[in-house]
């Protein structure tokens, strides 16, 4: 099970940028994301503990002081819209000079999902090349990336 609850050097949930990067991460590998109680609005408190997380009488998305709820329910819609994230295959693209950066792609029936991670605390540019002969792709054409998380291109 992957639990993305704290990282090396940092005590404490994730929160924010690092929050959202990591359900990205979990939602775009093979398998089936796991989330313990309450990560899915970025609670604080410990996932074992004695007291309850959830009311009875107010929805998970009330609780939600982070804003976290919707975008989990985007990438569950994602991983339920696009076979190549249920499948098996997924290989990495190298990314030339960024080690905080990891791309990598994930294919089914002809149609391929490119993920690239930026795992580092700020925006950093990313220099990649995409298998387009893996793909099936001609690289005579001209191609353009769409964004399945924020929209752009």
């Amino acid at each position: 099970m992957m639990m993305f609850r704290s990282r090396p050097m940092m005590s404490g949930p994730l929160r924010g940028g690092k929050a959202v990067q990591a359900a990205a991460l979990l939602f775009s590998l093979d398998g089936i994301p796991l989330l313990v109680n309450g990560q899915q609005i970025g609670t604080s408190t410990h996932p074992c503990m004695t007291t309850s997380i959830f009311q009875w009488n107010l929805s998970i998305r009330s609780l939600d002081r982070n804003g976290l709820f919707p975008y989990y329910q985007k990438l569950i819609a994602l991983k339920k819209e696009l076979p190549a994230l249920r499948s098996g295959r997924r290989e990495e693209i190298p990314i030339h000079g960024r080690k905080a950066a990891f791309a990598f792609r994930r294919w089914e029936a002809g149609l391929n999902v490119f993920s690239v991670m930026n795992m580092s605390e700020t925006p950093v540019p990313v220099d990649l090349t995409l298998p387009l002969e893996a793909c099936g792709l001609d690289s005579g054409r001209l191609y353009y990336l769409t964004d399945m998380l924020g929209g752009g291109l």
